[in-house]
């Protein structure tokens, strides 16, 4: 009886140890996602298209919101040189 409870405990502990595992990997899954989401919705690269293709249709309004998060987020970027250029084009 004993050696049958070890058992059933020692399984519990391994099956709980599991279940971390997958745990920590959907979580780092997860992360990974969430950093590729936000790559493709706040990448420099992404912004500076979003942003000309508002200027191209007339929505100045959007397009320097998209300009300044770019400047914003990737200042050290040659997208946010080109951003500012942009910024001041459609002051004008």
């Amino acid at each position: 009886m004993e050696k049958f409870l070890f058992t059933l405990i020692f399984i519990a502990f391994l099956t709980s140890c599991g279940s971390d595992n997958e745990r920590i990997r959907a979580e780092q899954e997860r992360n990974a996602l969430q950093k590729q989401l936000e790559e493709v919705k706040f990448g420099a690269t992404n912004l500076l298209s979003d942003a000309k293709k508002f200027a191209d249709a007339g929505d100045i309004p959007s397009a320097k919101s998209k300009l300044n998060e770019l400047v914003s987020r990737h200042s050290d970027r040659p997208e946010a040189a080109e951003a500012k250029v942009l910024i001041n084009i459609l002051d004008e």
